[in-house]
């Protein structure tokens, strides 16, 4: 499994705070694990799955 699609899984039941997700995805971005695209998917993806609790 790759880790992106772990992460899906943990910002689609909200495990952590969106800050943290955001702030743990761009970690993972800086250090080369994700691509551009996956990173994207993955900001959206937070975004869209948190304004929905607000």
């Amino acid at each position: 499994m790759k880790i992106c699609d772990i992460w899906k899984k943990i910002i689609n039941t909200q495990t952590y705070s969106k800050e943290v997700c955001e702030t743990r995805i761009t970690t993972i971005y800086t250090v080369g694990q994700l691509s551009d695209p996956e990173y994207t998917e993955l900001i959206t993806l937070i975004n869209s799955s948190y304004a929905e609790t607000q």
